[in-house]
């Protein structure tokens, strides 16, 4: 875990978590990529996932850390 250092071989016992939340990139990217047009989940548009994969940083954190760390506010 990149937060408490926890380690072990269990997948589930772990999750991917964005750095930035993942919503805040989302209104980023509408933002530049589609002024006015919100992301639907049934198709991300043209761009979306090279632009997610230059811009966000992913870290690999324990269940505990990301269900109990903070989120900021919208």
């Amino acid at each position: 875990c990149a937060l408490c250092s926890t380690s072990g071989a269990r997948r589930t016992n772990f999750h991917v978590d964005h750095v930035n939340e993942f919503r805040f990139l989302v209104a980023e990217f509408e933002e530049e990529a589609s002024p006015g047009r919100a992301l639907t989940p049934a198709k991300a548009p043209e761009g979306w996932a090279a632009w997610h994969e230059e811009r966000a940083t992913l870290r690999v954190l324990c269940k505990g850390c990301n269900l109990r760390r903070l989120r900021p506010a919208a």
